[in-house]
């Protein structure tokens, strides 16, 4: 990552509001880049202004007798306290204001020195008083689909307490946070939900249902969010924690599991049938099978096939390929996806299957997944997005559908001529660059064994990994492995290392022969309307 790349980003990741690829990405170019580490931390501080100084709105006239009735007194002391409304505003606003009645609650706290009887306390929920977040939540908040938990487990003197859990059909999202021993929240809350880690849902027979969270970071909590399909009433969330941290991995040992209640938020979920069908141009065949609206979000389930024109082409790609052309082989090569977008009445993109919206448009894409494949061999997907305050009629748009096809591409090399600068080719076709840049001998990570390995870089327009056959100038085959682990996609650059077994002398050329390519077929003219909610 650069550092132009990692700026774009910077304010997003300060507010805890990028995907856990773009967290890791920018968390390892911070660990050498002075200049960006500077940059965060000023957001990070006019973060801190901006929780200080937010503007008090004008308060009802019976609005500080309907708190006072719930407030408890507390000792008046002789400093003096400063109204918020008379600091000045920040510049930047990265935040959008807090609800009015929750901040005038707030600065009513701070002018009269009281406190907030925990019976009050209890039924504002922290998904309500977040600056920032989605309004699915909120919404689900406000509506009662949150529940207070105060769970806490401790280990090496730090806590690991959930404090909340808000689950519907579509989603559960977890919010935590790390303490000290003092119960202050620790700066760095990140834990992965790998690296040992386990976090996982079960229903009550203990069958896992969902696993690997998305993590989100707020000002003083973290989220772990989820993605259910189906759930039953009755869940249980588990936590089997070994360390945790962003940059420096700490070990503890934290075992937690929490129950969570999905019946209000089932009877609460509705689903409406649309069964629209489609027959592309590209030999895949949709169906937008229905709606479904969840207290948090609302989501799409759309199945997909490939045509039996399609599947024959697959097959005989397969088979040109690989000189194989079993039911396993041909599904390996016949990897597809698609893109869609939501609009409005206006033609205003509100969410798509890209979670990265262009500039402008509304960050309304909660997920886009596949979740399984039926009995028939079609393929489900999910697509949720986070409902609007107001009515709105929208459409579900096709914009793509990539499949995988065969390359055209080739590049022929001496193995034991290479000089330093490699040997290098464009794919024109991908406007695509590949360089051999060495081979030599070594011996395999795994079995030992003597193997030859050739060094490839790359610069592509979009991050794949690529894979080869590889022949000599007599045309014989040679089996070739990739070696993932050594195997380095950074944003357009690749540095692939491709093991060769099985070859005591090399012979006069080699041949690197790409198997295939992604191509993205725009002649779609698909156009649904989504039906409202019931």
């Amino acid at each position: 990552m650069k550092c132009f790349e990692c700026a774009k980003s910077l304010s997003m990741y300060a507010d805890g509001l990028v995907t856990f690829e773009q967290r890791m990405e920018i968390d390892t170019h911070l660990l050498s880049c002075p200049r960006c580490q500077a940059v965060l931390a000023i957001l990070r501080e006019e973060d801190e202004v901006i929780r200080e100084v937010l503007a008090v709105p004008p308060l009802p006239d019976d609005f500080a007798k309907g708190i006072l009735e719930q407030l408890v007194p507390y000792p008046q002391t002789d400093r003096p306290t400063e109204s918020l409304s008379s600091r000045p505003r920040p510049r930047r606003r990265r935040w959008q204001m807090i609800a009015a009645s929750i901040a005038a609650f707030l600065s009513l706290t701070v002018m009269t020195a009281m406190y907030v009887s925990p019976t009050f306390a209890a039924y504002i929920s922290s998904f309500i008083t977040r600056i920032g977040g989605d309004f699915g939540l909120k919404k689900a908040a406000e509506e009662g689909f949150s529940t207070a938990i105060n769970a806490a487990v401790t280990d090496q003197g730090v806590t690991f307490r959930v404090k909340e859990i808000l689950a519907d059909p579509n989603r559960l999202v977890v919010t935590y946070v790390l303490e000290n021993g003092e119960g202050k929240i620790l700066d760095d809350l990140y834990i992965s939900p790998y690296e040992g880690n386990k976090m996982y849902v079960t229903d009550k027979n203990g069958q896992i249902i969902a696993d690997a969270p998305s993590f989100q970071r707020g000002a003083d909590y973290a989220d772990l969010m989820f993605l259910l399909k189906d759930p039953p009433n009755e869940l249980f969330v588990h936590f089997e924690i070994a360390r945790y941290g962003s940059k420096e991995q700490k070990n503890v040992n934290w075992q937690l599991t929490v129950p969570v209640n999905m019946q209000k938020s089932m009877a609460a979920t509705k689903s409406v049938p649309i069964h629209a069908a489609y027959q592309s141009p590209a030999g895949i065949n949709f169906e937008l099978q229905q709606v479904t609206y969840t207290p948090s979000a609302i989501r799409l389930d759309i199945a997909t096939e490939q045509s039996p024109a399609e599947k024959e082409r697959v097959k005989q790609m397969a088979r040109e390929i690989t000189g194989k052309s079993d039911e396993n082989t041909a599904r390996e090569f016949g990897n597809y996806h698609f893109s869609y977008q939501l609009v409005n009445e206006r033609g205003e993109v509100v969410a798509s299957s890209n979670q990265e919206p262009a500039r402008g448009q509304d960050k309304r894409t909660i997920y886009f997944t596949q979740v399984g494949e039926t009995a028939d061999q079609k393929t489900i997907w999910h697509g949720a997005y986070v409902p609007n305050p107001e009515p709105e009629q929208l459409y579900f748009v096709l914009q793509t559908v990539t499949l995988t096809e065969q390359a055209d591409f080739s590049l022929t090399f001496r193995p034991d001529g290479l000089n330093q600068t490699g040997v290098t080719k464009t794919y024109e076709q991908l406007g695509e660059t590949y360089t051999v840049k060495k081979v030599s001998k070594e011996s395999d990570p795994q079995t030992k064994e003597p193997v030859w390995v050739i060094e490839l870089d790359g610069k592509m327009r979009n991050p794949w990994f690529p894979r080869w056959n590889l022949f000599d100038e007599t045309g014989k085959r040679y089996e070739v492995e990739i070696d993932y682990a050594r195997t380095v996609v950074k944003g357009d650059r690749l540095s692939q290392l491709i093991l060769v077994k099985g070859v005591d002398q090399l012979p006069q050329k080699w041949t690197l022969s790409m198997q295939t390519i992604q191509k993205a077929y725009k002649n779609v003219d698909w156009k649904v309307p989504i039906p409202p909610k019931p």
